[in-house]
């Protein structure tokens, strides 16, 4: 038995259709891979970029809290005018001072009578045993003689990647250079010439570690 002219047509229609809807799953494959090379492309070229950024940012927000740790600890002159010398410790800005806490440099303080009348003695949020949180790693909680120039007190940074390091040192002192300014930089004790990182010291703007 012959098929009838109709059934052909519907046959013929059947498999036109089922071909028209590969062609277009087809096309739709080719614009899907198309633009997911396409998107591929820019984040190659942009995630860079907003790295670096993102990093500048951060190296911008360390250098603040640095800044107002200075400002709100030296320029005031609250706790120099009442205890003569630093803590050894940031905490003691935030935690009341007990006679025979370090000081900065060498010898302990004999009293610490008063530290209420003035505390807290920054704004800045300090973590008693790990230090001040930045972007960048926490500032330690530690005030320390400086191991060139004795007299200077100094505030640590750990652990930073050069790129860092240095965005730092320009968001500090405008100009990078390890060995001068306001905040230094050298290689961290343990870290390797594959891995090298970096600990950034940044002098308080009076001498006060005896």
């Amino acid at each position: 038995m012959q098929p009838s002219s109709r059934h052909i047509t519907s046959s013929i229609e059947r498999r036109l259709s089922v071909g028209r809807l590969r062609a277009r799953r087809g096309v739709s494959l080719v614009i899907v891979a198309v633009t997911l090379s396409v998107v591929a492309v820019m984040a190659a070229v942009t995630m860079p970029n907003l790295v670096t950024y993102q990093k500048q940012k951060d190296a911008e927000l360390t250098a603040v809290t640095f800044l107002s740790l200075d400002s709100s600890l030296i320029q005031s002159g609250a706790w120099l005018n009442q205890f003569g010398s630093y803590p050894q410790r940031l905490k003691a800005f935030v935690v009341p001072l007990v006679a025979g806490d370090p000081k900065c440099g060498s010898g302990t303080f004999k009293k610490a009578t008063g530290w209420a009348a003035n505390a807290p003695y920054t704004g800045v949020t300090i973590i008693p045993d790990y230090g001040v949180p930045t972007p960048l790693g926490f500032i330690h909680d530690s005030v320390l003689d400086n191991a060139v120039r004795s007299g200077e007190a100094e505030l640590h940074l750990d652990s930073l990647d050069l790129d860092a390091v240095q965005m730092l040192d320009i968001a500090v002192d405008g100009t990078v250079g390890p060995t001068a300014g306001t905040l230094r930089y050298a290689a961290s004790t343990g870290s390797t010439a594959a891995h090298p990182l970096y600990l950034a010291r940044y002098t308080i703007s009076d001498f006060a570690c005896p």
